[in-house]
């Protein structure tokens, strides 16, 4: 490139639209477009994935009916930082994990997703990533894990609907998230940048 050599990993395009290619009008939020933003964020908070706002993001549809999202540009992921309070999309989505009380700040999380982390161990980790990441890195990632599994813990055991199975996500679901009672999560933020809520 003009930029010089880069080694990296060829894929095949990212399933969806650019969001700057999305004229239609009167978007339907359905709840697999909730689910799959909520999981994203909290891949990418594990992750310390600070780059996945809308523009790094294909959105996956059907006429107007917004159905996921098909995240891309990871390549800022697997950082050192095991602080979670500068949150996501370089500080425009805050964090998901409340400090002061050690809590998810999400309405819901995928109990399946949230199972997984809950389940892994550090051990598990470091074999998966031994190969990957520096060890550096593995610490900081199995940091990460610790606190999100904390915070998972104690939020599904104060609220009997955090978790939900694939079928329980529904419009009151998108409703609650979007009532803005949850701060700028990436639903939100999304949402906002696709002209649908201000």
């Amino acid at each position: 490139t003009s930029h010089g050599e880069k080694v990296g990993v060829l894929s095949s395009k990212a399933e969806g639209k650019e969001v700057s290619e999305i004229k239609t009008k009167n978007l339907k939020i359905t709840p697999s477009f909730q689910k799959e933003l909520t999981c994203l964020q909290l891949l990418d908070t594990l992750s310390n994935e600070k780059d996945h706002g809308p523009p790094n993001c294909y959105i996956k549809m059907d006429k107007n009916n917004l159905l996921g999202v098909m995240a891309f540009d990871n390549e800022g992921g697997f950082g050192l930082s095991t602080n979670l309070n500068s949150g996501l999309c370089w500080g425009a989505v805050p964090s998901i994990v409340n400090s002061k009380t050690n809590k998810i700040t999400l309405p819901h999380l995928s109990k399946e997703v949230a199972e997984k982390i809950l389940k892994s161990t550090n051990e598990e980790i470091e074999r998966i990533f031994k190969d990957l990441l520096t060890k550096k890195q593995i610490n900081s990632l199995q940091s990460r894990f610790a606190v999100l599994k904390s915070a998972i813990a104690n939020t599904s055991k104060n609220q009997k609907d955090f978790l939900l199975l694939n079928d329980q996500w529904t419009q009151n679901t998108v409703s609650k998230e979007l009532s803005k009672k949850f701060g700028n999560t990436y639903l939100v933020h999304y949402c906002k940048f696709l002209g649908i809520i201000k």
